[in-house]
């Protein structure tokens, strides 16, 4: 059973000091994130606007900052949050152990995707950590933090969703000015990236239940969104601060209902909003929703295909048609939008040929995202290879398994527990070896079947990345190497 907690009642506000409140992303070596996360700056502008607490939040590789600097930061706080992502569990619990070992009286939470599906776990094996909120943390953090017995307390908190996410305010001024000022999404024409680009986000949770994915389980497959009139008015305000031009959405699905898009779009005419946008939709989105989001700025489409062939699809539970696939590319396409698509390879019961089949397929887009198909705690495809006693949530906490950083910043080497391959799961059709070179063999391929794509990304520099891309193909991946380091 969860552990409850009593008396939750509020702190006497202490004016002489006020209490610190420290939000951390605990990613301190590895490949720089491409966008900030979303969850600790909503905690920290809910916490923010609800109680009289300092709070700060670091993201250590954005702000070029050491573990031992970030470390440094924890011994005046009071609480310290951190977020902690399967990816990077073990820099978060040893991180963890560390704040407490020089500030033993810090109330030490850990929340977030990782966190929520293992909580009862991760408490029984750090006693390092005091709390794991499990799920959506802002109600949760606010309790916490007016708990008068707050520092003799252990275990785990969990509050219901907030219905209505118009509430949830996101300061901006809390994040550093890498997202601020400096930003940008590099996944679209080079002729965009000479627009002021700021990261937002319009909804929580996805209306799909993808089987290798965390966020139905985790968001208990509620989807909700902010209102029309409260998403633009949200983006007027980053225009008049920040002179944002152009905005990356970060949602797992952009809002499509029909009376939705229509006020959205409505809203952005009458308010005369000269602005660019990209979102993510699904293969089965209408046209006339392109159409009209088309005509109010939107120029990026991303969509999460996954592979070219129906029946692997349908293992993920991904039930797009072909035909709606192509149907999609051929609409967007005719409507001027740059297309980014989002792949990955050694999915179950996927074979070499399959691979060669989305590869094919990639090619109709302007910009790919080929990744690995990794496995996450508390999703379908996990609980079923635990079933089958293949693996065990032990898998999570043994450092064997631990997911290796490269000191280099080699997006292609990530292998760790959550890779599904051979070397970690005996179902898994490829191993590690073969995987790296079909994923190097993706952007190849891409480069050179796709070269208009590649002069308006890159420019001039795209002739060199499409004569790599030729020289590469044929010698499995010497010559990349030999690019990536004359580039480093």
């Amino acid at each position: 059973m969860e552990q409850p907690f009593q008396d939750f009642q509020s702190f006497e506000k202490n004016e002489k000091l006020k209490m610190k409140l420290l939000l951390i992303n605990p990613y301190f070596e590895g490949v720089k994130p491409d966008a900030p996360q979303f969850g600790l700056y909503f905690l920290g502008s809910y916490i923010k606007e609800h109680t009289d607490w300092n709070v700060e939040i670091i993201d250590p590789l954005i702000e070029a900052l050491t573990r031992e600097a970030v470390l440094n930061k924890t011994k005046n706080a009071n609480i310290v949050g951190l977020t902690c992502f399967t990816d990077i569990r073990f820099q978060c619990f040893d991180f963890a152990k560390d704040i407490k070992n020089i500030n033993p009286d810090c109330k030490v939470i850990v929340g977030g995707v990782h966190a929520t599906a293992l909580s009862k776990q991760i408490l029984e094996k750090y006693p390092f950590i005091d709390i794991v909120i499990k799920g959506e943390g802002e109600r949760a953090l606010l309790k916490i933090i007016k708990n008068k017995s707050l520092q003799n307390t252990r275990g785990i908190v969990t509050e219901p969703l907030i219905e209505n996410i118009d509430h949830l305010h996101l300061d901006y001024s809390l994040m550093s000015d890498a997202y601020t000022k400096y930003w940008k999404d590099y996944e679209v024409p080079k002729s965009l990236l000479r627009l002021i680009h700021i990261p937002i986000i319009a909804s929580r949770g996805c209306p799909y239940n993808c089987y290798y994915c965390s966020s139905h389980p985790y968001w208990y497959g509620k989807y909700r969104c902010l209102s029309p009139e409260e998403l633009v008015k949200r983006m007027e305000e980053l225009i008049n601060t920040y002179n944002a031009e152009y905005f990356r959405f970060y949602d797992a699905l952009f809002p499509i209902s029909r009376q939705w898009i229509d006020r959205f779009c409505a809203l952005i005419k009458e308010r005369n909003l000269d602005i660019k946008f990209r979102i993510d939709v699904r293969a089965n989105t209408r046209g006339y929703i392109l159409k009209q989001l088309r005509e109010v700025g939107c120029c990026v489409l991303g969509m999460g295909i996954e592979s070219a062939v129906p029946s692997i699809r349908k293992r993920l539970n991904k039930n797009d048609s072909q035909d709606q696939i192509l149907n999609i590319i051929k609409i967007s396409k005719d409507l001027g939008y740059w297309l980014v698509g989002y792949f990955m390879l050694g999915l179950p019961g996927e074979s070499k040929k399959d691979i060669l089949q989305t590869i094919k397929l990639i090619k109709k887009f302007d910009y790919h995202n080929f990744t690995r198909f990794q496995i996450y705690p508390n999703t379908f495809l996990y609980n079923k290879l635990r079933q089958s006693k293949e693996v065990d949530d032990e898998i999570w906490f043994n450092r064997k398994f631990n997911n290796k950083i490269n000191p280099k910043n080699d997006y292609f080497y990530n292998i760790g527990a959550s890779s599904y391959c051979r070397e970690n799961f005996p179902s898994a059709p490829f191993y590690q070896r073969e995987l790296d070179w079909l994923l190097q063999y993706s952007f190849d391929y891409h480069n050179v079947m796709n070269p208009s794509s590649v002069i308006r990304k890159y420019g001039l520099k795209g002739l060199l990345v499409i004569l790599k891309a030729l020289m590469d193909i044929p010698t499995r991946g010497r010559v990349d190497k030999l690019y990536r380091k004359i580039v480093a």
